[in-house]
């Protein structure tokens, strides 16, 4: 069991060719295992720059079980989380573990309440808007309905990335709170203001293209769709591969 840990927990390992493998392998043992000792070691791999510590690490914590809610608690809080990703994944993990047992699921909305709650109380600055926007995720994945006045406050304040979570109108949606022609499509509408440059200027685009006619100083001509290349079948069959990647 050490040594499986140990491997687990070496991320040294992932630098070589040859045994970058080796920790993914431990963890997936680990996990099937149900070893009770690799809920606290294996929650600083949490924190690797690797895809495939945020993917795999989601099954092997949902195998762990209940008894991993608290350390996974402990370490999504706003003094210990290393943020973005990784807390994401910490919080995903503690909706999988939720959903597995209406004990287990007290238990976790319980926790991810407390800990949005405490993160509301940060400075600014600090406060990771993508994690609280994972957070609020694994709420809505666990139907948290008891969580709405938390949920609410967190996003008045602004402190929730919503283009993961979507907005405030479509938390309620999701929740069953409100029906969703209550909204506009504005207000169902995540903002992508968290995001990369790149989905900043499709929402401006689209901002641009609700405007009035009179913004335009040279009309845009449409243009003929042609087969060919780039065309007809060349384009579906170029969405396609997207979709299987």
């Amino acid at each position: 069991m050490k040594t499986l840990v140990a491997i687990a927990t070496n991320e040294a390992l992932t630098d070589d060719g040859d045994t970058w493998f080796a920790p993914i392998h431990a963890w997936r043992a680990l996990g099937q295992m149900r070893a009770k000792a690799a809920i606290e070691p294996l929650i600083s791999t949490f924190n690797w720059d690797m895809d495939w510590a945020w993917e795999e690490l989601l099954d092997v914590y949902t195998l762990l079980g209940a008894e991993a809610l608290p350390a996974l608690a402990k370490a999504l809080k706003p003094t210990q989380a290393g943020g973005g990703e990784s807390s994401i994944s910490l919080a995903e993990s503690m909706s999988r573990i939720g959903k597995l047992s209406e004990t287990a699921r007290t238990e976790a909305i319980a926790l991810l309440v407390e800990i949005l709650g405490d993160r509301q109380t940060y400075d600014r600055k600090a406060n990771d808007r993508k994690a609280n926007g994972g957070i609020v995720f694994a709420l809505l994945e666990l139907k948290a309905v008891e969580a709405e006045k938390v949920l609410e406050e967190a996003h008045a304040g602004d402190r929730v990335d919503t283009s993961h979570c979507g907005s405030w109108a479509a938390v309620q949606v999701s929740l069953g709170l409100r029906d969703r022609s209550e909204f506009t499509a504005e207000e169902l509408k995540p903002l992508y203001k968290d995001q990369p440059l790149f989905f900043r200027s499709l929402q401006e685009q689209e901002r641009l293209q609700r405007a009035p006619e009179t913004l335009f100083t040279v009309p845009q001509p449409k243009r003929e769709k042609r087969a060919g290349f780039g065309g007809g079948a060349a384009q579906k069959k170029g969405k396609q591969s997207k979709k299987k990647r």
